[in-house]
């Protein structure tokens, strides 16, 4: 190794200096064996001093994130023990998916530590990203000797694809027209009892319980568990049914007709159909607006190759995002049909801008 090879030279010539003085006994030699003793005492005191004893600590602000954010991360650097470094050096060793530069910090040794710094990082593309190595070197302060260990900071970034805000009167589905989900005064009787609360004004008569109200001689109104079915079913067409650069973009406008049901408290199902019709029936709870979101992540850049015999879908209300070479196929099943491709939905401001009453980019099945 290197630096053994410079720990044996510098051993010969401190030795070399010392029998020069021995034999000189010249004032001269005394103090350039002086000197070269002090550098060699600053250079132990250095080599010393393990770089195991670092420890990095990783964190950044909790949330969602999707493309277009920034993420700001921080790494708290401390040590483990005393130790006497003249410098540090950090390189965060960034997943090679993120397109950027790895950071790098110099700190001033000892007398940092615990030292926090910070970098920020322009989220470009959604994916699940995995950190851990943090690079650290360390050396003398003559550069002689330089080493390096790697400490662990483990962490995993989720990102979603980009959405956008869509109106109600952008969204041709019969289902969603309504906005939130209301109690309506000639729907069905829900079957699941939750409990019995005190009447309010608009509650439906036939929720009466009269037994419980002659009792106590005020309203009482049977409660039932909110209705937590999927009225529309959100379909992202095989992957490999799109360009290669069309493929985000189809992933992007499903991601944002899901937020759509989340902000409008609308049950929906997801169904990827790389995903061998993989569902999740999700009710106006952010748990599984999440795992729907995480879903989408995940999906490969590359999608997979497209079955020679597709089978499609039997969902009720379904609005699918497909191809324009894959529109006819989901004519009969589907509710309404968004195209991604040339010469139709080719970015989300197009899917913005979208008048669901007259854009031909819809197609509602007859």
């Amino acid at each position: 190794m290197k630096w053994v090879a410079r720990a044996l030279a510098a051993c010969v010539l401190l030795g070399g200096l010392t029998l020069y003085a021995l034999a000189s006994g010249s004032v001269a030699a005394w103090l350039l064996l002086g000197m070269a003793a002090t550098v060699s005492a600053l250079v132990l005191l250095g080599l010393a001093s393990p770089l195991s004893a670092v420890a990095v600590a990783r964190r950044w602000p909790a949330g969602s994130y999707q493309v277009g954010d920034v993420l700001t991360m921080t790494l708290t650097v401390s040590s483990k023990r005393w130790t006497l470094w003249p410098y540090l050096y950090l390189v965060d060793q960034l997943p090679d998916a993120l397109g950027v530069d790895e950071p790098r910090f110099l700190l001033p040794g000892l007398w940092s530590l615990p030292t926090t710094v910070h970098y920020r990082i322009p989220l470009v593309r959604r994916g699940v990203y995995l950190w851990d190595a943090v690079r650290v070197e360390s050396g003398d302060l003559f550069g002689l000797f330089r080493r390096q260990a790697v400490a662990h900071a483990p962490g995993e970034l989720i990102v979603w694809p980009a959405t956008v805000a869509l109106a109600p009167h952008t969204v041709p589905v019969p289902e969603w027209r309504q906005g939130a989900t209301r109690p309506r005064l000639t729907s069905p009787e829900p079957e699941d009892l939750r409990g019995i609360r005190d009447y309010q004004p608009g509650d439906r008569l036939t929720h009466i319980h009269w037994k419980t109200s002659a009792r106590v001689n005020r309203w009482k109104v049977k409660e039932f568990e909110p209705e937590r079915s999927a009225r529309v079913a959100v379909v992202l067409d095989y992957g490999a049914a799109f360009r290669l650069q069309d493929w985000e973009t189809a992933i992007a406008v499903a991601a944002s007709l899901v937020r759509y049901a989340w902000e409008q408290h609308q049950p929906c199902t997801l169904a990827i159909m790389d995903e061998g019709e993989s569902e999740e029936t999700p009710d106006a709870v952010a748990e599984n607006f999440h795992t729907m979101m995480e879903r989408l992540s995940r999906l490969p850049h590359e999608p997979l190759a497209l079955p020679a015999t597709p089978d499609t879908l039997r969902l009720s209300h379904m609005a699918v995002v497909t191809a324009p070479t894959r529109r006819d196929a989901w004519l009969p099943w589907a509710t309404a049909i968004l195209t991604v491709g040339p010469g139709e939905l080719q970015s989300l401001d197009d899917l913005r801008r979208l008048d669901a009453q007259a854009a031909p980019l819809w197609r509602n099945a007859p």
